[in-house]
């Protein structure tokens, strides 16, 4: 039996169907592009074509031997796909607001959900000259995009893990954005309160937020293979918040705003604090289902 791109993908499909993998045929088939780096269309054309002269595809004599190190690195992804690794982390990029981010296991991988905060910044703030600083900033993502919408902007970056502030930096670089883009290794913005009091037009984050008794119901991809230093929030899902909320008021010029990605049981006791802080304007926005996601003032 000849092996092909089809029944390649059939086997990887049926091995992450064994181990519970959510959709995974979409996921089998993902990485089967990506090793053989071609799209869906190619592969349709080229799905029965044989690619070895045996039925493990492992000592066919027909095949090259750059498609044999590529079957072999197939099954390899599969394998570690079954022990629930995050498929961004085994390709090491991810898509995020139509700009591609490397990943790795030592941050949070960029989701749909956060592109709700980048787009309201995008939307509220015309002003694209704005000084943004963009705290627990992970890969990168939400500096990166708002910076690549606004030629103009000035934007500062932290995380407290140096492994983050190095990728991030490595986005930073590859979206070509060095010369408007800083990322510093700080906890929050707590080096930053005296150099830069008063400097800001809008303070963002998408930070720790996830409430002790959710993080033990995560799924496994994430809760085995996410930071949790990216994830969990204390009992209540708002430590950082707390913090970022008083960091905030130092940092922001008067009038301007901050905007904040948190949990959505979260997110009224959250709007509460601000107003006892002194904030005004302060307002819940929904994502694309309908749940809160976003909390600005």
């Amino acid at each position: 039996m000849k092996m092909t791109l089809g029944t390649l993908l059939e086997e990887g499909k049926e091995k992450l169907e064994k181990a519970g993998v959510p959709d995974p045929l979409l996921d089998a088939r993902f990485l089967l592009l990506d090793v053989f780096d071609m799209n869906f269309a190619s592969f349709l054309v080229k799905r029965g074509r044989p690619l070895t002269g045996t039925e493990n595809g492992i000592n066919g004599t027909d095949a090259d031997s750059d498609t044999l190190k590529k079957i072999e690195k197939y099954r390899e992804l599969i394998s570690k796909r079954e022990m629930r690794i995050p498929l961004q982390q085994l390709t090491g990029v991810q898509e995020f607001m139509g700009l591609e981010f490397q990943v790795n296991e030592h941050v949070l991988i960029p989701r749909q959900d956060t592109e709700t905060l980048v787009e309201l910044i995008l939307n509220e703030h015309k002003e694209k000259n704005i000084s943004l600083l963009d705290v627990c900033t992970g890969s990168g993502c939400i500096a990166c995009s708002i910076a690549y919408e606004y030629p103009c902007a000035r934007v500062i970056a932290t995380d407290i893990s140096p492994v983050a502030v190095s990728l991030a930096n490595d986005n930073v670089a590859a979206l070509g954005l060095s010369d408007r883009v800083e990322v510093r290794e700080c906890d929050l913005a707590g080096t930053l309160v005296d150099e830069f009091a008063g400097s800001f037009d809008l303070v963002v984050s998408n930070p720790p937020y996830i409430p002790d008794d959710v993080m033990e119901h995560l799924p496994d991809e994430v809760a085995q293979h996410e930071p949790r230093l990216a994830l969990a929030g204390g009992a209540d899902g708002l430590d950082v918040y707390r913090r970022l909320l008083v960091q905030a008021r130092v940092l922001l010029k008067p009038g301007a705003a901050f905007a904040f990605e948190l949990h959505e049981d979260c997110l009224d006791a959250a709007a509460s604090m601000a107003r006892e802080a002194g904030y005004e304007d302060v307002c819940v926005v929904n994502d694309l289902t309908g749940r809160p996601r976003v909390l600005t003032a």
